[in-house]
């Protein structure tokens, strides 16, 4: 099993990427001053959100994987004997 989630990796350099980006291009068209500002604004906001929905889903992974491996998870078939036995 994969200790990474692909999905994950690919969010978070696309979202890093955008916030460099976003930081560039807002130097580039710094003569209309207040538009590059919004450019950093949304490229940060935006390149945020999306390395949090890639740790997100990091997180969910390592949660998948760990249960998988019956570290303190209780699975479907313990789970219904417990049950039956009560």
């Amino acid at each position: 099993m994969k200790d990474y989630n692909t999905t994950g990796t690919v969010l978070f350099i696309v979202g890093c990427c955008l916030t460099v980006l976003s930081f560039f291009v807002g130097l580039l068209v710094s003569g209309s001053g207040i538009f590059a500002l919004y450019l950093w604004i949304a490229g940060a906001v935006f390149g945020m959100l999306l390395i949090g929905i890639s740790e997100i889903i990091q997180l969910l992974h390592r949660l998948v994987n760990a249960q998988r491996k019956g570290e303190g998870a209780v699975t479907d078939g313990e789970r219904s004997t417990e049950e039956s036995s009560v």
